[in-house]
């Protein structure tokens, strides 16, 4: 017989400070010449590694990922841009434990985490937190637009990583389809 065994992780946190795309680096030049029809490849491909050498008071956002921004865009009744009325939020206050922690810290870092390791989240340096649904009273009939990362249902996504890890770079991807 197999034997599976299964960890647990549990990621309790709060967003707030929420702010709109108009303050968001990755919707403006030169990734966007027309704000209402951005080239979302290079919002996609060039925009984290700009954010990092740029002086800028502009927030690091929106994130568009796997091309599902441009594939949004070109579904009927989509906003233009796709990441219109996306909400992001600059501050996140939260942590993961449980006990997968140590198969957690040892993907993240390669090192050994003990299982009752509590990661502090920290968004940092990383891409803003993102949310958003077209229909906040049915999460099944609205749409997302890619803001999940994974599909174009209602969702949230972030990238972080722990205070206690000494890493220039996220350790994890949060990715939440509401529908799910």
């Amino acid at each position: 017989s197999k034997y599976e065994l299964q960890e647990k992780i549990l990621i309790d946190f709060t967003l707030s400070n929420k702010e709109s795309i108009d303050e968001c680096f990755c919707a403006q030049e030169p990734f966007v010449d027309d704000f209402q029809d951005p080239n979302y490849k290079k919002v996609q491909n060039q925009c984290d590694s700009a954010y990092k050498k740029a002086q800028t008071d502009s927030l690091f956002c929106p994130k568009c990922e796997d091309d599902l921004c441009e594939t949004a865009s070109k579904q009927q009744g989509s906003p233009a841009p796709i990441y219109n009325g996306w909400n992001f939020y600059t501050n996140i206050k939260g942590t993961i434990s449980g006990s997968g922690m140590s198969v957690f810290g040892e993907k993240a870092t390669g090192d050994i985490t003990p299982d009752d390791f509590v990661c502090t989240l920290d968004i940092t340096g990383l891409p803003l937190p993102q949310m958003y649904c077209s229909n906040t009273n049915d999460y099944y009939s609205g749409f997302g637009y890619g803001v999940n990362g994974k599909n174009l249902n209602c969702g949230l996504s972030f990238w972080f990583t722990c205070e206690e890890y000494d890493t220039s770079f996220h350790v994890g991807d949060v990715n939440v389809d509401f529908t799910a």
